[in-house]
């Protein structure tokens, strides 16, 4: 069996604020695995929820850029070594270059991306030099970890917004499909547009609504739901209730359009977008919304 040591304990502690004991049974009994060990601990209902494993100790930025009318953003996530090396002019000059030409060109792959010729910064030839010699002058490895494109398609009515939250750790992009352009260019729809934004930014939904939450999530959830139900004595025969019941506050939880909204909690981001369409005067859909967290696993949902 795995060796359990202290330190797995404290990640999964804080991962779950379950107990030491608890947590160090839990992982003894997952063989060592902290996401086993983390859904041992929510199906013996001993914690709501576990904050998502796996997150990389990485420093660095997140950038993002729109495209003058809106139709066009990027959102882009470099990696460096030290916290001191991400706040230097010279790694910050480099991050708003790649995420400038990632959002002048929405590239396919990331080899695509690192071919092409940095958006001012034609000097260095391609992103992939800019960014060797960045690395090489600063004196630490550089990486670009990952980007997302959102472009409105040719014909369609729609914008595209973004948000970084300082100091640059968290960065969030929007795209927004609408009847007409008269609808797009409606101040309340901006102004929606970046209130999604933060919402997205402080309460980090898995999807826009329940079908984009992919299956094998939804499974999961229910049968961790399940077991935690029968461990708490629960009835057989009123336990899919229960079941159904949490999922629905699931939902709830990690669905956009479900939220209550930050501002105003008193209603869903559901409402708050037929109550901004109604006032533009056309409909208003959710296109694609992503969210990068520095160092995070890669997150993005349409």
């Amino acid at each position: 069996m795995a060796e359990i040591t202290a330190s797995m304990v404290k990640t999964l502690r804080e991962q779950t604020g379950a107990g030491m004991m608890e947590c160090k049974k839990a992982l003894e009994e997952a063989g060592g695995d902290l996401k086993r060990a983390g859904t041992i601990l929510r199906e013996k209902g001993v914690v709501k929820a576990v904050k998502r494993a796996g997150r990389v100790a990485t420093e660095g930025l997140v950038k993002a850029a729109v495209s003058a009318d809106k139709r066009t953003g990027a959102l882009v996530e470099l990696n460096i070594e030290t916290d001191f090396a991400a706040r230097s002019e010279r790694f910050v000059k480099l991050t708003d270059v790649v995420c400038n030409t990632a959002a002048a060109h929405c590239p396919d792959t990331a080899a695509a991306l690192l071919a092409l010729k940095p958006v001012g910064d034609e000097e260095s030839g391609t992103v992939e030099a800019l960014v060797t010699n960045g690395a090489a002058v600063i004196g630490e490895k550089i990486a670009v970890r990952r980007y997302c494109c959102f472009s409105v398609p040719a014909g369609k009515a729609g914008l595209v917004r973004t948000y970084i939250h300082p100091p640059g750790k968290v960065g969030v992009m929007v795209e927004l499909e609408c009847e007409n352009n008269q609808v797009t260019q409606a101040q309340a729809v901006d102004e929606m547009a970046r209130d999604l934004c933060l919402q997205i930014a402080f309460s980090a939904p898995i999807g826009i609504d329940r079908d984009s939450v992919p299956a094998d999530l939804v499974d999961q959830e229910r049968e961790i739901y399940r077991k935690a139900a029968l461990n708490e004595g629960k009835p057989e025969k009123v336990v899919e209730k229960i079941v159904e019941g949490r999922l629905k506050s699931y939902y709830k939880e990690r669905c956009l359009v479900e939220q209550s909204f930050v501002k105003d909690e008193a209603k869903t981001v559901g409402a708050l977008i037929a109550e901004t369409a109604k006032a533009a005067g056309g409909k208003i859909r959710v296109a694609r919304i992503v969210r990068f967290q520095l160092g995070e696993e890669v997150e993005g949902k349409e």
